[in-house]
């Protein structure tokens, strides 16, 4: 049986994603986190875009330096753990959505200083890639 990106994606958060929160995986957050931060130049005053957020294991490690963050993924499930996350370490400058269909729907989130993409564009076809790099230029 072939599951479909999103079904996959919703399994792996229902049962595999406690393991992504073992040492060597915070660690790679944690670095992540730096050298985005590093990388974008952003801060308290801007606003930033992260595209396939999961469960937003790094979205919460940049809250508390920039501004605001939303963080978009296609799976419910992600979504709803990341949000559980976010309110219980208090950070109210962090939301998330879950993003519909197969291509980013970005129309009503407002202009970002900065897009993230952690280990999400190589889920992606090469046409994907490029509206899904359109629409986060767009945005």
């Amino acid at each position: 049986m072939t599951l479909g990106e999103r079904e996959y994606h919703d399994r792996h958060y229902q049962s595999e994603a406690a393991l992504m929160r073992s040492a060597l995986f915070e660690r790679v957050h944690e670095r992540g986190a730096r050298d985005f931060l590093r990388a974008a130049g952003v801060g308290r005053s801007h606003r930033v875009l992260s595209l396939g957020c999961g469960e937003g294991s790094i979205e919460r490690r940049l809250a508390p330096h920039v501004g605001e963050i939303v963080g978009l993924d296609l799976s419910p499930v992600a979504i709803a753990q990341a949000r559980e996350q976010a309110a219980a370490a208090g950070l109210r400058n962090l939301s998330f959505a879950v993003s519909e269909g197969p291509g980013l729907r970005l129309h009503g989130l407002g202009e970002f200083d900065a897009v993230a993409a952690f280990a999400f564009l190589h889920h992606l076809d090469d046409a994907a890639v490029g509206a899904a790099l359109a629409a986060a230029r767009a945005a």
